[in-house]
């Protein structure tokens, strides 16, 4: 997301095209992946227009999950819900939201060492259990 460039359209344009993926594949794990981390830029446009990203979240941490259901060795899928519980934690900080995060990208960088994001996303997630 560009800084300060509406996304909604595409936001919609992006959900459309992800629900008739789904229509045509309901067991497709990356396309639940896709759909979370859409979920994270309408959540993020949220905070940065003043409204609350709670459904969003909720909705991405559904989709994640939802690609681990499908998948469990997808590590794309375990980083893409450490995400969501990172963008979750610093909307409304939670011990175990940070918890499930960190947990979640551990067990994609077991799957996967090299996910360089996995890295970013643990070290914030970490910071964020620092006292």
């Amino acid at each position: 997301m560009r800084e300060g460039v509406d996304p909604t359209s595409s936001i919609a344009t992006g959900r459309a095209a992800l629900k008739e993926a789904l229509q045509l594949e309901s067991s497709y794990a990356n396309a639940y992946i896709e759909a979370a981390r859409l979920e994270l830029v309408a959540a993020a446009w949220a905070v940065h227009t003043g409204r609350g990203p709670t459904k969003l979240l909720v909705n991405a941490r559904t989709y994640a999950e939802k690609a681990i259901e499908l998948d469990g060795n997808l590590a794309d899928a375990k980083l893409a819900a450490a995400e969501v519980c990172l963008q979750a934690a610093r909307a409304q900080p939670s011990h175990a939201i940070v918890d499930d995060g960190i947990t979640y990208v551990n067990q994609a960088l077991t799957r996967n060492p090299q996910l360089a994001k996995a890295q970013t996303v643990l070290a914030a997630l970490l910071r964020l259990r620092a006292p």
